[in-house]
């Protein structure tokens, strides 16, 4: 307790204890009808300080328990790996997902391009005479006839 809190405390239970001589009597029995305990000693009994002692021993109980308590594994919620489709390895044209705005019936590939280099994670693609690594997440694989290709080749 705030040592301002309990000298205030003290200051008007001392108020209280004075004798008066005019009723020859304490203010405090003439109010409560028995005399007043300090704050603290309100609560506080025999078996409060039992209840102390139990307390303490449940603490020690409670922090013994806790500390052989053992974390819980973390679970791997994507052990699956993602869908990839079984020609994505080997055609060698892809289209490119747009990640951006879009206006509205704007497409949501570019391409197709040319699959230049496969690494796990991504593509490396010939994107207009540039090179680019663009991940798998990405792409999409382009199935285009053999005839487009050919005009793609030689555009007049």
């Amino acid at each position: 307790m705030d040592i301002k809190k309990r000298t205030g405390s003290y200051k008007l239970l001392s108020i209280l204890c004075v004798f008066n001589e005019e009723i020859q009597c304490i203010a405090e029995k003439q109010m409560c009808g028995t005399t007043l305990k300090p704050p603290e000693e309100t609560f506080r009994t025999t078996e409060s300080k039992i209840n102390e002692a139990e307390n303490a021993t449940f603490v020690k109980k409670l922090k013994s328990a806790i500390r052989q308590l053992k974390p819980v594994k973390t679970t791997n919620h994507a052990k699956e790996k993602p869908y990839v489709n079984a020609d994505f390895l080997e055609v060698p044209i892809v289209f490119v997902r747009t990640d951006q705005a879009k206006t509205p019936l704007s497409p949501s590939y570019e391409g197709p391009f040319r699959v230049l280099h496969r690494k796990e994670k991504y593509f490396k693609i010939d994107k207009i005479g540039n090179e680019d690594e663009v991940s798998v997440d990405r792409l999409k694989p382009a199935y285009i006839s053999q005839e487009s290709q050919i005009y793609e080749e030689h555009s007049y």
